[in-house]
């Protein structure tokens, strides 16, 4: 829901943050100038926010993965989805924080966009941090210590 997305962004989003929105061109313009961040390239972003009803997602992008001295410098991206659910997998998780493994129903959201993820989060250190945020207020975060099978 938008007013949750509101409160999850005012947490990350400052003066010294960047951020770029694909998908909700109202967003775009709404969100920098409400938390005073800097708008920018998905390329150049700490954040990437992914609207409902955008198309590629971020699959085509070369977001921002750090490098091996600051692997903290790669981009999280936040995806508001349709629906988030537990136990009925589009993805299944294993790493770090994860007791055995888990898996999570990611509804809205292409699976290209899942391996695209699963790609960029590869060669960890390296990698983004996902955070998915659904209608009902339900959030989802993937570091990207996490390693992710798409069923």
């Amino acid at each position: 829901s938008l007013p949750a997305a509101a409160c999850l962004l005012n947490c990350l989003l400052d003066n010294e943050t960047s951020l770029a929105v694909i998908g909700d061109s109202e967003l775009d313009t709404f969100l920098p100038r409400h938390f005073g961040c800097l708008s920018v390239a998905p390329e150049e972003a700490d954040f990437v926010l992914v609207g409902r009803g955008a198309e590629s997602g971020c699959q085509d992008l070369a977001l921002r993965c750090g490098s091996l001295e600051f692997p903290d410098r790669g981009a999280t991206v936040v995806y508001l989805v349709d629906q988030l659910t537990e136990g009925s997998g589009t993805l299944s998780l294993t790493g770090p924080g994860i007791d055995g493994g888990i898996s999570l129903g990611i509804g809205g959201l292409a699976a290209d966009d899942l391996r695209y993820l699963q790609r960029l989060n590869s060669t960890y250190p390296l990698g983004v941090d996902a955070i998915f945020l659904d209608r009902q207020g339900c959030v989802a975060c993937i570091p990207r210590s996490s390693r992710m099978r798409v069923n």
